[in-house]
C-alpha cells in the first residue's frame, strides 16, 4: 500500500493523483449532502459561451458555424452534458490515475517532466475512454432530464444563448414550470436569430434532440 502511495505520488504521477484526490473529496462531500451530481453543470454551459464568444464578431455578436459546431460534437461524442459533468470527470479521472500509473510503472518514468510525455496521449485516451464508460448511463440521465422537463417544452420562452453566424442552430435557456433548461435549436425556415433574442419554442424532433423555435417579440 505504501509503495502504491509513493508510485501515485512521484512526479510523473501526481498531476493524475491530484485529480483523483479532488474526485474522492466530491464525493464524500455527495455523500455527505454538501454537494449534488449536478455541481458544475452550470459551470460547463459558461465556459461554452466563454470559449465561443473569443470568435465572436463585435457588430453581430454571432460565433463562427465552424468554431460551435466543432464543439458541441466534440462535447456530444465525449457525452459531456449528456451525463452529469461530474460523473463524467469521476470516470475520466479514474481511468487517468491508473493508465499513466501503469505506463509510467511499465517504463520506469519517475521524473515530472518525463511524466508529461505520456500524459497528454494518456488524457486523449481516457476521454474515449470515459466515453465508452458513462454509456451505460446516458439513457437513463435522458430518461430522467425528459421527466424533469415535463415532457413537452413547447409553448415555453427562452433566450437565444449560442448561435451559428447563419443564425439558425445554436442553444437557448428556456424556463418551464420554473424550471430553467439548456436546448438545442433550429429556427424555421425564413427566419434567423441573433444571440440574445427572445424565442418561442414551437415543437420538438425527436430524432435530432432539437427544439424548432421563431423569433418571439413579446417576451
Amino acid at each position: 500500500m505504501l509503495e502504491l502511495l509513493n508510485m501515485s505520488f512521484n512526479g510523473a504521477n501526481f498531476f493524475a493523483s491530484f485529480l483523483l484526490v479532488l474526485v474522492v473529496l466530491y464525493w464524500i462531500t455527495v455523500i455527505m449532502g454538501v454537494l449534488d451530481l449536478n455541481f458544475l453543470d452550470v459551470d460547463v454551459e459558461i465556459d461554452m459561451d466563454a470559449d465561443v464568444e473569443i470568435e465572436v464578431d463585435a457588430e453581430t455578436g454571432v460565433a463562427s458555424s465552424g468554431d460551435l459546431s466543432w464543439l458541441m460534437f466534440i462535447l456530444r461524442f465525449l457525452n459531456i452534458g449528456r451525463v452529469p459533468l461530474m460523473l463524467w470527470f469521476s470516470f475520466f479521472t479514474l481511468s487517468l490515475w491508473f493508465v499513466q500509473v501503469s505506463v509510467n510503472e511499465i517504463f520506469g518514468i519517475e521524473s515530472f517532466l518525463f511524466g508529461l510525455l505520456t500524459l497528454i496521449p494518456c488524457i486523449i485516451g481516457c476521454a474515449i475512454l470515459a466515453k465508452f464508460l458513462t454509456f451505460p448511463f446516458v439513457k437513463m440521465f435522458a430518461s430522467l432530464e425528459k421527466e424533469s422537463m415535463s415532457k413537452d417544452l413547447t409553448g415555453s420562452v427562452g433566450k437565444v444563448t449560442l448561435i451559428d453566424t447563419e443564425g439558425k442552430h445554436g442553444q437557448a435557456k428556456v424556463e418551464n414550470n420554473q424550471n430553467v433548461h439548456t436546448i438545442y435549436i433550429e429556427t424555421k425556415r425564413g427566419s434567423s436569430l441573433i444571440k440574445g433574442d427572445s424565442i418561442l419554442v414551437i415543437s420538438f424532433n425527436k430524432d435530432q434532440n432539437t427544439y424548432l423555435v421563431e423569433p418571439y417579440a413579446n417576451a
